[in-house]
Order: C-alpha cells, then sequence, then structure tokens
C-alpha cells in the first residue's frame, strides 16, 4: 500500500505552520508554555544548528503538518540526539520510522558513534519499534511542584564565607560555562558547551540573567541553579533547568542551597508551580525534590543505538 505522507527537510518559510503544530500537538497553546515564533527561531540558530540541515517535516496530501523532527549533531561527544513530535493519527508509526531511518542515516553519513531519543514512557508504539535493535539507557522523572503545597519555613542559610550573585552577562559568561561544565563532565549524555553556546542560550526566550543564579566562594563559583521563567492570561510556570555545584565544593550542603534559591526566586517572580526533569537513578535528588514537595507527574524513556556503521 502506497503512503500518504511526505517527509521532507524543513525551510524557513514552514516556520509559522510548524509552530502552530507543535503547540497543538503538545497541547500548549494559548497557555505560558506555548512555543512562540521567535523562541523556536533563536532555539533553531543556536551554534552549530542549521534546521534546514537538520529538521523534517512529514506532511499529509493535504499539506497538513502531522510530525516535525530535529537532529542535534553534538560535535564535541560526536552524538545525535534525535526529538521529535508526532500528531496522534494513525499514521504516528509510520512517521517515526520513517524519521528513524533518516536520522539513522544522518548519523551515518556524518560518521556519528551514537544517536539517543528520548519517548514518552506511555508511547507503547514508539518504545515497541526501539526495542527491536535500540538499548534502552535511561529514564527521567519529570516532577512538578505548586507553590501552595510548598513552604520553605526558613530563608535558606548561605555559609558566611559564601555570597549568592545574579547572572552578570558582562562578566559571568565564562564563569558559567566553567562552571557548568566542570558539574556535570561525568554525567550521562552531558555534551560540554562553549561560551558562544552559553550566551546564545542565556539570551533565550524565558531565561533572564537574573534567574541565573552563582554560589561564590570569593571570585569563585561553587555552584549555580539555572530557572526559566514564563508566564500569560495570569498564570506562569517556571522550570529548574540545571543545577550544578563544583567537585571541589561538594559534600557542603550547597547543592541543596542552590536549589532552594531557585525554587523561592520563581515562587517569588510569580510561578504557580515549578517544574524540573531528574534521572530515576538519582536518588539524593529525588529525596531532595520529594522533600521539597515535588511529585512525579511524568516519565520520559532515553534508548541509544551504536555501531551504525
Amino acid at each position: 500500500m502506497q503512503s500518504n505522507i511526505e517527509i521532507s527537510s524543513f525551510r524557513w518559510e514552514d516556520t509559522d505552520d510548524v509552530v502552530a503544530f507543535l503547540n497543538k500537538v503538545t497541547k500548549v497553546e494559548n497557555t505560558e508554555k506555548e512555543v512562540s515564533k521567535e523562541f523556536f527561531t533563536k532555539y533553531h540558530l543556536l551554534p552549530e544548528s542549521n534546521p534546514e540541515v537538520d529538521s523534517f517535516l512529514a506532511k499529509t496530501q493535504q499539506n497538513a503538518i502531522i510530525g516535525f523532527m530535529h537532529l542535534i549533531f553534538e560535535k564535541q561527544i560526536n552524538r545525535l540526539v534525535v526529538i521529535t513530535k508526532i500528531a496522534p493519527t494513525d499514521q504516528k508509526n509510520e512517521i517515526f520510522i520513517k524519521f528513524m531511518d533518516i536520522a539513522q542515516d544522518f548519523a551515518i553519513s556524518n560518521k556519528i558513534n551514537v544517536i539517543h531519543t528520548q519517548v514518552d514512557k506511555k508511547d507503547s508504539l514508539s518504545i515497541n519499534y526501539l526495542k527491536k535493535d535500540w538499548s534502552l539507557v535511561k529514564e527521567y522523572w519529570n516532577l512538578k511542584c505548586n507553590s501552595i503545597k510548598l513552604s520553605i519555613a526558613e530563608n535558606s542559610q548561605i555559609p558566611d564565607e559564601y555570597t549568592v550573585e545574579h547572572l552578570d552577562p558582562e562578566k559571568d559568561i565564562s564563569n558559567l560555562t566553567h562552571i557548568q561544565n566542570i558539574s556535570f563532565k561525568d554525567h550521562w549524555g552531558f555534551c560540554p558547551n562553549t561560551e558562544e553556546e552559553i550566551r546564545a542560550r542565556v539570551e533565550m526566550p524565558n531565561n533572564n540573567p537574573e534567574g541565573i543564579l552563582l554560589v561564590k566562594n570569593k571570585e569563585e563559583v561553587a555552584g549555580y541553579n539555572w530557572t526559566i521563567f514564563a508566564s500569560k492570561n495570569n498564570h506562569a510556570t517556571g522550570w529548574i533547568s540545571m543545577t550544578g555545584v563544583s567537585p571541589k565544593y561538594r559534600g557542603l550542603g550547597l547543592g541543596k542551597l542552590v536549589v532552594q534559591l531557585g525554587i523561592e526566586y520563581l515562587f517569588r517572580k510569580g510561578a504557580n508551580s515549578i517544574e524540573l526533569e531528574v534521572d530515576s537513578a538519582n536518588t539524593p535528588a529525588l529525596t531532595l525534590y520529594k522533600n521539597l514537595g515535588f511529585k512525579k507527574h511524568s516519565e520520559t524513556i532515553w534508548f541509544e543505538k551504536t555501531n551504525l556503521y
């Protein structure tokens, strides 16, 4: 049976239609979580990204978008990350398989060693396909906390020899890049960032230097918390994006401190809820977030494919 699905490369003139599709398929239209054209454009113009080469569309014969795939080539670790969004149609499995074939061809042609993709744990069709010749490598939990359920009775106590500062983009980009890279250098799937990449992400919509908190010991950054905030129609959501502590300063309680500082910042700013993603095997982090009032609201699974050529 001939397929009625057409797979094509993304072109910038598709932007409005793709943004509308992404907001519809993720059910965030007219909410603070919706993707703006500005966000989509800046995200796909991050360093090393070229959406007319690394992004693809699935369309019906009536030219309606029902699938979008973005390939992120992380050259420093020679990894390809595959991100897909597909409408819940009868052709979903067919589109997913075609997308994965394109991703694997992309990896082979660029001599990439490993491919990773993340799928919702409830997406049984995609999971059943990937299980055939991909390996399940990680499970992540998405946690959420409502402000009404979270109460930090006392202010977070900052040790006397430490200070907490908001990011100053004019002088701290190098510090932020360094602390992020050394904090996560041994974490699964982490790719080191350049200062150019960090600066571009700081300038993304819903990011604010004020929401990036640096814990310093004199002039040395010991830890940080990178938060994101979005609001619309009198409703706001905050995200704990990245939290890290330098190996040199671990075991001093700074991890808990920077998390609390980030949470307090977001709720003071007006967030109705805060969300974050955490490795399900990271027991200390899960315990901390549970004690702060976070609850699991969804799960995702990471699959890996190697030995591509």
